[in-house]
């Protein structure tokens, strides 16, 4: 997608959201892109950095320099956009913004698991919103308890 549609349109922004990653309060892109050519949910592992492929976002101007890759890197351990790490190396990390993380646990054996509900910056991750497996009694009510209110503002301004 970002090699046949995204490159070619050559928008001055662009990001990926993952299906089961829902916005809590206004977000402009643009401010946080300001001044870093990234932004997203940073990952780290092995001695290496990249963002998260289902939420990071970019200034256009980055597919220029080089052809992202989203896939993992599986020879080194990294998930979904950890191919693109050697693009990321390249950037001064110190100098980019990170939204603050946490997580919020149904229980103490959630911990870890897929089962918790992350928190980034502004946004709710539920994680498993597919279903694809069987998830911690509970889960989707304290989603959708969470997501409540910013719903009904929505809707009224609708």
């Amino acid at each position: 997608m970002c090699r046949n549609l995204i490159a070619p349109l050559g928008p001055p922004l662009f990001g990926f959201v993952d299906h089961d990653i829902f916005p809590t309060a206004p977000v402009d892109i643009a401010a946080l892109l300001r001044d870093q050519p990234v932004y997203g949910r940073l990952v780290e592992r092995f001695g290496r950095w990249y963002l998260w492929a289902g939420f990071s976002f970019f200034r256009g101007d980055v597919l220029r320099e080089r052809k992202l890759d989203f896939r993992q890197d599986w020879f080194l351990g990294l998930d979904t956009g950890g191919a693109n790490w050697r693009f990321y190396a390249a950037l001064d990390r110190a100098a980019l913004g990170f939204p603050h993380e946490r997580q919020i646990h149904l229980d103490a054996a959630a911990e870890g698991t897929d089962d918790a509900i992350d928190l980034i910056g502004d946004w709710i991750h539920c994680g498993n919103a597919s279903g694809w497996r069987q998830g911690a009694a509970g889960k989707r009510a304290m989603v959708d308890a969470m997501l409540a209110p910013h719903l009904g503002e929505v809707a009224q301004q609708s």
